[in-house]
């Protein structure tokens, strides 16, 4: 069986023979000894590599699809699942194979090694846990690396379990975290290339170990302070400088150090968060919260400090740890003892490290350049948030302002500093507006600042609205919409803020981000403020030239944050838009079908904005036929654009938006 296996493996790499070899293993692998001779050619270092390549891919899916038995339905056959002598087999060999596969190969075998300690650990595995032991005493890296990452398959498949689930992983992480720390602890002066591979799996391992629950009884805190040791020590290492050598600035977060030191910062943030601030906390880890206070919390703030005072002197930080740090310091701004340290330095800290980073940047610039459509997904990307030193940085701020004292109005005199000073560099200024637009809530929330914030707006940030830079003109919009909750005294403030809005969103000499940063505006105005919603009725020739530039604006963009702003335009000013309907309705079936494509079968999967935006459209339509219930003569003109699309997404089985298009027959 070998021989054959291997042979048809080496045919479905040749287009001509593919098909016939792809059916002769289709075949075959209901055989008994197909799985596990498959993994003895997939092993096999003197197989060429394409061929061992081919093999794991049809092992990963065969184990994926066919390792649980599976009842048929009654009257069908019953579908085909691996033996269990078999499966026996491979259970006895997979680690093995893990530890000396290449990296190409490793990946595959550990989604099988997942799928196996899912489904068979520890009723069927009970030989994995002293393997595991066995492998991680091993003095070759290349044995230990491949017993962590099946670790980790172990630790990831218990990492979503309630606590009284996760017994099992317990008495495995029992045994083996004590070993995990000698072998980081010993390495610790080792700055080889290897060893951050090593360091880095196991982080990983630690972080999935303590995401969602904390097991006590093995992390107690002298455990902690092992670990807090070793993870300090990786923090402050620096990444060797040859490692810089010949590499390209954009790589350098890839560095494994890197890496590295990013799931150590991953650790820390979210033991604090989850289990270490005090009245924060789940009552069970009350007490273990009030003693990390006492003894780790400022310890911690002062390393992250230390990341901070590198990367104000110049060192290269990671993107990654930096958004870390800044997470970490958010959210110590909530204890005194922690605020307590933060304090003194809080002021320099923000104009030295965190205002250049709320500055328009070089790559800012450069993306502006070369991709707007790139860089609006990237500022409107809620995903990003999540990874972003830029938002954690306007988070800190925001904290720091909003539950500390004497903290707002030495940031608030720095920014109007650089606002009025006719000579302030430009993307300073982006930097000072960033920072007002991040700390609009709690401004307009302090009885000392809320009456002086329209003069504010008038004289420090509506004359960026004509400025000859894009993003500063991008920019005063965004502001605007973080004060669109204001009430203003004057409305002809209001009028003219309106006005400047409405004129960068519908003018085609403007930049591609300053019309999207307008028309988000334009929705937070019309929100809340009444007087917005009465001043655009009242120009209702107004209404057709905003909603053919969001349009356009869509079609350009595939941003789907453009079409709640339609959709508010529809409800409010459903008589004027009425008027329009026909038009706007092809426009929307028109934008769908060009973004479905020639593939619309695969557009969700592929993960693209466009689902979204495409889903986003739909609803839009189906809006704009709620408005048109009482007009049934502009109904029937819009009803021929709502049965092509209709007629699109089931010709092509567009199957993830059917239900979207089976609500247009209930409108």
């Amino acid at each position: 069986m070998y021989d054959q296996i291997l042979s048809a493996l080496k045919a479905t790499l040749d287009p001509q023979q593919r098909e016939q070899a792809e059916a002769l293993l289709d075949q075959m692998h209901k055989i008994a000894h197909f799985s596990p001779t498959m993994l003895q050619i997939v092993s096999n270092e003197s197989v060429d590599g394409p061929i061992r390549q081919a093999g794991v891919i049809y092992l990963k899916n065969m184990v994926v699809s066919s390792w649980v038995s599976k009842e048929g339905k009654s009257g069908e056959p019953l579908a085909f699942n691996i033996h269990e002598n078999d499966r026996v087999l491979v259970r006895d060999h997979i680690v093995g194979a893990i530890i000396q596969a290449p990296e190409l190969l490793r990946t595959q075998l550990c989604v099988c090694a997942q799928t196996i300690i899912k489904h068979d650990f520890p009723e069927r595995w009970t030989s994995l846990p002293d393997k595991l032991l066995t492998f991680l005493q091993d003095e070759r890296p290349i044995v230990v690396h491949g017993a962590l990452l099946v670790l980790y398959q172990l630790v990831k498949a218990y990492e979503y379990k309630k606590t009284d689930e996760c017994l099992p992983r317990d008495e495995v992480m029992t045994t083996l975290m004590p070993i995990l720390y000698q072998r980081c602890h010993s390495l610790l002066h080792d700055t080889s290339e290897s060893t951050a591979h090593l360091q880095k799996i196991t982080f990983k391992i630690l972080y999935a170990f303590t995401q969602y629950n904390l097991p006590k009884a093995i992390i107690t805190h002298e455990v902690l302070s092992q670990w807090f040791i070793v993870f300090q020590s990786i923090i402050d290492q620096p990444v060797p400088a040859e490692a810089y050598t010949d590499r390209d600035d954009d790589d350098w977060p890839e560095l494994i150090w890197w890496k590295s030191k990013k799931w150590v910062m991953h650790i820390l943030v979210r033991v604090f968060e989850r289990y270490g601030s005090p009245g924060n906390v789940a009552k069970e880890y009350e007490p273990f919260a009030k003693e990390y206070a006492k003894r780790y919390a400022t310890g911690v703030v002062c390393v992250m400090l230390k990341i901070m005072e590198r990367k104000k002197n110049g060192e290269y930080v990671s993107s990654r740890v930096i958004q870390q740090t800044l997470n970490y310091l958010n959210n110590s701004v909530n204890y005194s003892n922690c605020w307590k340290v933060l304090r003194s330095q809080f002021q320099g800290l923000v104009e030295s490290v965190v205002f250049p980073m709320l500055c328009h940047s070089e790559a800012d610039e450069e993306l502006w350049e070369s991709d707007p459509q790139e860089y609006i997904r990237s500022k409107y990307d809620v995903f990003e948030e999540f990874v972003s030193p830029v938002s954690a940085a306007q988070m800190f701020v925001h904290s720091a302002v909003s539950k500390r004292r004497n903290v707002l109005q030495p940031l608030l005199d720095m920014c109007v500093a650089i606002l009025v000073a006719p000579d302030a560099e430009a993307k300073r200024v982006d930097g000072a507006l960033h920072i007002v637009g991040s700390i609009a809530e709690v401004l307009m929330k302090r009885k000392l600042y809320k009456n002086q914030l329209e003069e504010m707006l008038v004289k420090l940030v509506f004359p960026y609205f004509k400025s000859q830079q894009g993003f500063l003109k991008a920019r005063a919009c965004w502001v605007l919409q973080h004060f669109a909750e204001l009430k203003f005294l004057s409305e002809t403030n209001l009028a003219g803020a309106l006005q400047c809005t409405c004129e960068l969103l519908v003018s085609q000499t403007e930049e591609l981000p300053v019309r999207v940063s307008a028309g988000i505006t334009l929705q937070s105005l019309i929100e809340n403020q009444d007087s917005v919603q009465r001043l655009i009725g009242e120009q209702s020739a107004a209404i057709p030239q905003i909603m053919t530039a969001l349009l356009e604006l869509i079609r350009e963009t595939e941003s789907d944050d453009l079409n709640g702003v339609v959709q508010k335009l529809i409800c409010e000013y459903g008589e004027q838009v009425a008027e329009h309907a026909d038009n706007i309705t092809s426009h929307l079936v028109e934008t769908f079908i060009k973004f479905l494509g020639d593939n619309p079968e695969t557009i969700v999967d592929d993960g693209d904005d466009k689902a979204m935006t495409a889903a986003g459209i739909l609803t839009t339509i189906e809006t704009m036929l709620d408005v048109l219930e009482d007009y049934e003569q502009i109904m029937e003109r819009v009803e021929p654009s709502i049965l092509m699309v209709i007629n699109h997404v089931f010709s092509n089985s567009v199957v993830d938006f059917y239900e979207e298009v089976l609500s247009l027959f209930t409108v």
